[in-house]
């Protein structure tokens, strides 16, 4: 569940200006008695233009608006809810309400360049995801531009995959986000089942889409990676979301002609690396130290139980081979501790290598 948010920095000190001092009044708990009016008066300008670049600019800068005569309510855009929003965030440094609240906030926030609640709410939308607000985040952060953001999010929905689809959310997602997930090597799916589900999901949400559309969308279905059982359940998962002719056809093609396979498996995005190690000659006559770093580019599957991983160098020890030696993973940051370089007594490696 969504629940409810608290996003707090924490209240601002009385404004003050050459000649007085401001306390702020109470505000009133109800958005809708806000009006425009507000805005005459001089501990509401000073508010705003504390925590909004917007308005900091509109009362100070040689504008009509910085001269306007305070007797007369101020024309703006803004709505109530807006103003209540933004007042009470300068007024107390604090947002409280369900996630449409959150999400208002952030469109807010950027509207009128109230910084320190933008901070607030991008810091929930990278903290505080949920399989229900991620689609959400994601959407926001793509519309905007926020591109870290966005990297969050996806990841997180990724991760989550088969959580996110069962929330309503995924049905509203726009068909061309719904095809980028799909096609991500990094989709979190125990099988490409899954993702075929998945899509017949939101197809079947959104009335089958248009024909080119339904044929993107299922295309993105890895079917390539699917066991003989698993393929003779396509049809009855795909059920009502797809033309059945269509459905075949996009199947046969995933399996042939052979030069598109193998096809590559979904993983995690976190590299496999093998360090150096003692390996066997090209007889088999003896045992070999080795001083190369390699990485697995990808993991490959074709049809049936043929598997294979593409591997590619990474590097080499600079102090020559190594084996026996201990490894270790820090903030993503890999450490190769001692070990030997060759296998007598006293060829022990002292050294690190990162």
């Amino acid at each position: 569940r969504q629940g409810m948010f608290l996003l707090s920095h924490g209240p601002i000190a009385p404004y003050r200006t050459a000649h007085t001092s401001h306390s702020l009044p109470e505000l009133p708990g109800d958005p809708n008695i806000w009006s425009p009016a507000v805005l005459c008066t001089v501990p509401a300008r000073l508010a705003l233009s504390c925590s909004c670049d917007f308005f900091r600019a509109l009362f100070t800068c040689p504008m009509r608006e910085a001269s306007h005569d305070p007797a007369t309510p101020l024309a703006t855009r803004l709505s109530p809810a807006e103003l209540h929003l933004l007042l009470s965030f300068a007024y107390t440094g604090a947002v409280a309400g369900p996630w449409p609240t959150v999400l208002e906030a952030a469109e807010t926030s950027l509207r009128y360049q109230a910084w320190g609640l933008l901070t607030l709410c991008l810091d929930v939308f990278t903290r505080c995801l949920t399989p229900e607000t991620g689609l959400d985040v994601l959407s926001f952060a793509m519309d905007y531009g926020l591109a870290h953001v966005g990297r969050v999010a996806e990841d997180y929905i990724l991760a989550t995959f088969p959580s996110v689809v069962a929330t309503p959310a995924f049905l509203d997602l726009p068909a061309h986000l719904l095809i980028r997930l799909l096609r991500s090597d990094a989709l979190n799916v125990l099988h490409e089942l899954e993702a075929l589900e998945a899509a017949s999901r939101w197809l079947m949400a959104n009335g089958g889409g248009q024909d080119n559309q339904a044929e993107e969308i299922l295309s993105s279905v890895r079917f390539a990676l699917m066991s003989g059982q698993e393929l003779k359940k396509v049809a009855s998962v795909a059920a009502g979301a797809a033309n059945p002719g269509l459905l075949h056809q996009l199947v046969v093609a995933s399996l042939a002609p052979m030069a598109h396979l193998p096809c590559r498996v979904r993983s995690w995005p976190e590299v496999l690396v093998v360090c150096g190690g003692d390996t066997l000659t090209t007889n088999m006559a003896a045992r070999k130290p080795s001083r190369h770093l390699w990485f697995a580019h990808r993991y490959l599957s074709a049809v049936g139980l043929v598997k294979q991983v593409e591997w590619r160098a990474l590097g080499h020890f600079p102090d020559g081979p190594r084996f026996r030696h201990a490894v270790a993973v820090i903030g993503n940051v890999l450490y190769i501790l001692g070990g030997k370089h060759y296998y007598g007594v006293r060829d022990t490696l002292a050294s690190v290598y990162r």
